[in-house]
């Protein structure tokens, strides 16, 4: 379990090294252009893509394809169904935002979406689709392996939005409420994850959730004036009765999977 933790330690410090390679390229960016929230988007797909392919180079490196769904006969899935009602509700809050796409300029609002999708996918590959198999290889004797490393991973996965203080210094309650939100979302995404049995649905799910409910940074543009992300009592209170909910519906799909199987996968080179 010590070198698993390491190694854990090696993978989230290389990642914020990379994710902090955004500030320079945004920088750039504005240098040459006035189109500063295009340029905010491009700069994070950029810094992405490292990240990306990191996550790939560690699922091979550690033999983690078959949980992630890659065999050499193709990809595979098993649940998909439980996927239904989560994107379905994703779908209808977005669809409750439309006005705020329409708003935007198409330009902008297609480096919005290709942006939350590359950040979905960087996130998945690597929390879900590495560290949650470090950790349960680390733990495969116990019955509680699965179980822990989706919370581990997901606790993981809330701690790393801290970094968004570097952008908001000034706003330590709005990021600690992303922190809390992000665990409770990586306990869902980490139960899905072990349902479906494949990376490349969650991580697409992660990218509709993020333009679902990232509007604010388009309706920012749209009115010309700065998002307040610091969230009031009342909201706080509504927030945290719903974070326990989600991460009761997480905690339940991974109860409802086979721990064995998982354990086998996870141990199976592909």
């Amino acid at each position: 379990m010590l070198q698993t933790a390491k190694t854990i330690s090696i993978i989230i410090l290389v990642t914020l090294l990379l994710l902090l390679f955004k500030k320079p390229v945004e920088w750039a960016l504005n240098y040459y252009t006035d189109y500063t929230l295009h340029n905010h988007f491009l700069a994070g797909i950029i810094s992405r893509l490292p990240i990306i392919a990191l996550a790939i180079y560690l699922i091979r490196r550690f033999g983690f394809q078959r949980i992630n769904g890659f065999y050499p006969q193709g990809l595979r899935l098993r649940n998909l169904q439980a996927l239904i009602i989560p994107f379905g509700i994703v779908i209808a809050a977005g669809y409750s935002k439309h006005e705020v796409y329409r708003a935007a300029e198409p330009g902008l609002l297609a480096l919005f979406a290709l942006s939350v999708l590359v950040i979905g996918i960087a996130e998945e590959c690597l929390f879900r689709g590495v560290i949650l198999p470090l950790i349960v290889r680390s733990r495969a004797e116990k019955k509680s392996a699965v179980l822990v490393a989706v919370l581990l991973s997901s606790v993981l996965f809330g701690l790393i939005h801290y970094f968004n203080l570097i952008s908001q210094p000034h706003n330590f309650s709005g990021v600690s409420s992303q922190v809390i939100f992000a665990f409770s979302l990586g306990v869902v995404f980490a139960g899905l994850f072990i349902r479906v049995e494949n990376i490349l649905p969650i991580a697409l799910f992660h990218g509709v959730l993020n333009f679902a409910f990232g509007s604010g940074q388009l309706r920012e543009a749209a009115e010309k004036a700065p998002a307040d992300y610091s969230p009031d009592t009342g909201s706080l209170i509504a927030g945290l009765v719903l974070y326990g909910i989600i991460i009761a519906a997480g905690i339940v799909m991974t109860q409802l999977s086979d721990r064995q199987h998982v354990v086998d996968k996870v141990r199976s080179n592909s």
